[in-house]
């Protein structure tokens, strides 16, 4: 008797674990990914700050073997203005989306504000890529196209 309740429920947990693999969908390829570094507040530090997490993220990529593009990069002597960038995923890896302001505080070590805190904003946003819009058809019959004249004061 305990030998069929032990096989029966052997049976059944190997039944359960088929289906579960045969219901999962197959993992979706990722689309790539465009992400933005855009110096905010902050004069030049922000634009130092900016540099500083672009390159964190081109490191990132390549340190995870992720193909990546620059498509847009306006440096400045301090560091970044903005840059855009695309990355694409292999599949099975994610990247998250985001979107949001980073800040860095730190004391000043320069000029009239020496040891004032002064205070940096970046903006990253890293969102999908879009996918491409389908075109729309629409029937010659769906279309009706009429012509009026106006005619009175004014037409």
């Amino acid at each position: 008797m305990l030998d069929d309740i032990e096989r029966n429920t052997d049976e059944l947990e190997e039944r359960s674990r088929e289906r579960t693999r045969a219901d999962r969908p197959p993992a979706p390829t990722p689309r790539p990914i465009i992400l933005t570094v855009r110096a905010g507040a902050g004069g030049r530090d922000a634009q130092a700050f900016a540099a500083r997490l672009l390159r964190m993220y081109v490191r990132y990529a390549q340190r995870t073997r992720t193909r990546h593009t620059l498509l847009h990069a306006e440096h400045t002597d301090a560091g970044t203005r903005s840059a855009t960038l695309r990355v694409h995923p292999r599949p099975g890896q994610r990247w998250h989306t985001e979107h949001g302001v980073h800040r860095i505080t730190h004391l000043s070590g320069v000029g009239s504000g020496r040891g004032r805190r002064h205070t940096s904003f970046v903006a990253v946003e890293a969102l999908e890529e879009p996918a491409p819009a389908e075109t729309p058809t629409i029937a010659r019959e769906a279309v009706r196209i009429d012509v009026f004249r106006g005619s009175g004061p004014g037409g």
